[in-house]
């Protein structure tokens, strides 16, 4: 952070001055692992051409898979 580095702010008063939230700052993105999800709507749309997303989002979790649409 510019201020922080440069001016010797603290993060609390380089995050008051830009009116950032602190939890923003320390915050680390989690990268999300969907190959699995992608892998099995493939093989649905392979299998059943003609069925829509919400089709195979209801197949999936009848086969007991709780991921979210």
């Amino acid at each position: 952070m510019h201020l922080k580095i440069d001016y010797g702010f603290s993060v609390r008063q380089a995050c008051k001055a830009v009116r950032l939230s602190k939890s923003m700052y320390y915050y680390k993105y989690k990268q999300k692992n969907d190959e699995a999800i992608i892998a099995s709507l493939e093989l649905l749309a392979d299998q059943h051409p003609t069925y829509g997303f919400w089709k195979m989002f209801y197949l999936l979790r009848d086969q007991g898979n709780n991921w979210n649409h």
